[in-house]
C-alpha cells in the first residue's frame, strides 16, 4: 500500500533527496584538507550566528570540562554553525557550535560526528562520500587530563538509521506496511545493549573512571492522528516505538556497565524533551519532512543530513532537559568538578 503523496513536487523530489542523504550521483569538488580531530567550541568562525541559550544559569557549568563522543546527535547535526572543516563537500561530520551545552560555561571539546556508529570509538571513519579524509578514532580525542563530563550518543546508526529514514520517509509505502522491516528494526535496536555497555565502559577508562553521561535520544514524533509531510500516523507511532527500545538498549547497557565504572549514567530525561515540539507540530524543535524541507534537502546535500535532527532551538530544550537532570543529582555534578 501507498501512502498519499504530499505533494507532487515532493513525490518528484524524493529519489533526488534519497541521493543527497546517500551522497550516490553527487559531483562533488574536493574539500581543503584540515586537521581531523575534536572541535572545541572556542574556534567556532566569528560570523557564525549565536547559539540560543538554554533558559538554565549559563555559569551553572563554569570550569567544568565535557567532551561530547558520538554520532550526529552528539556532534550537533541540525543545529548550524558548523565549524570549519566539518560542513564541506566530503567533511560533513556536523560538529555544531550551537549544539549540546549551548550557551553555558562549560569548557567544551566535540569529536562527534554524524554516521559515527559504535566502532569509531576505536576506529577511523570514512567512505568516499562523507568523510574523505578519514576522522581519527574519537577516543583518541582524550588525552592528558580526562573531561569532567564526556557526553555519549551511540546506537543510532548501529539500527541503521539512514536506511530506516529511506524506506519510512522517502518511500511513497507505508514502511508499517512491511513487518518484517519493522521487526527487525526493532530487534537491532533492541540487541544493541552489550555492544554499548561495552563502549560506555571503554570511555569511562580512557577518562579514568570520571562521569560519562548516556542519554536517551530524543522521540522526535509526538502523538499524531493526521498526515504529517511523508510520514503516517502509523509510521510517526512506529518511530516512537523504535526510539523508545533504542533507549532500553542505552539504559540497559548503561547500567551493565555502572557495575564496573560507577560514574556512567544514563540519562532519561533527554527522551521526552522535545515534547510538543516534535517533527509535526506547530513549532518544531525538529528539522521536519514537510514539503518545503524536502525540496530543500533535495537541492542541499547538507540539508538532507539535517532531516529529522533537532534544531538549535530543539538542542536548547535537551540541553535543558540534562541539566534539570543533573540538578536533580547533585552528587552525580559534584563529582564530575
Amino acid at each position: 500500500m501507498k501512502k498519499r503523496p504530499a505533494s507532487v513536487a515532493v513525490a518528484i523530489l524524493a529519489a533526488a533527496t534519497v541521493a543527497a542523504l546517500t551522497g550516490v550521483g553527487q559531483a562533488v569538488a574536493p574539500a581543503t584538507p584540515t586537521a581531523a580531530g575534536p572541535t572545541s567550541v572556542a574556534t567556532a568562525t566569528a560570523s557564525a550566528p549565536q547559539p540560543v541559550q538554554p533558559p538554565q544559569d549559563p555559569a551553572a557549568l563554569a570550569g567544568v570540562t565535557i567532551m561530547l563522543l558520538g554520532d550526529s546527535l552528539a556532534a550537533g547535526e541540525g543545529a548550524g554553525s558548523y565549524f570549519s572543516g566539518t560542513d564541506g563537500p566530503q567533511q560533513r561530520c556536523h560538529r555544531s557550535a550551537a549544539g549540546w551545552f549551548s550557551g553555558t560555561a562549560a569548557d567544551l571539546a566535540n569529536a562527534g560526528c554524524s554516521r559515527a556508529i559504535i566502532r569509531n570509538l576505536d576506529a577511523v571513519q570514512q567512505d568516499e562520500e562523507f568523510n574523505a579524509r578519514a576522522e581519527p578514532a574519537q577516543l583518541e580525542a582524550i588525552s592528558g587530563e580526562a573531561p569532567d563530563i564526556t557526553l555519549v550518543m551511540l546506537g543510532g546508526n548501529d539500527m541503521r538509521f539512514a536506511e530506516i529514514l529511506n524506506k519510512c520517509v522517502l518511500s511513497e509505502a507505508d514502511c508499517t506496511f512491511d513487518p518484517a522491516f519493522t521487526a527487525g528494526a526493532l530487534r537491532s535496536a533492541g540487541a544493541l545493549t552489550d555492544a554499548l555497555a561495552g563502549a560506555y565502559r571503554r570511555v569511562a577508562d580512557r577518562v579514568d573512571g570520571k562521569t560519562v553521561l548516556a542519554p536517551a535520544y530524543p522521540q522526535l514524533f509526538g502523538e499524531t492522528s493526521g498526515e504529517c509531510g511523508r510520514i503516517s500516523p502509523a509510521e510517526a507511532g512506529f518511530a516512537r516505538e523504535l526510539t523508545a527500545a533504542l533507549n532500553s538498549s542505552i539504559r540497559r547497557g548503561a547500567e551493565e556497565a555502572a557495575a564496573s565504572y560507577p560514574g556512567i549514567h544514563f540519562v532519561p530525561a533527554t527522551e521526552d524533551a522535545l515534547a510538543g515540539h516534535g517533527a509535526c507540530g506547530q513549532e518544531p524543535y525538529v528539522h521536519t519532512v514537510l514539503p518545503t524541507a524536502l525540496i530543500d534537502a533535495a537541492q542541499k546535500q547538507s540539508a538532507a543530513q539535517e532531516l529529522l535532527h533537532p534544531n538549535r532551538a530543539g538542542y536548547g530544550r535537551l540541553t535543558e532537559a540534562l541539566m534539570g537532570w543533573l540538578a536533580n543529582n547533585p552528587s552525580i555534578a559534584t563529582k564530575a568538578t
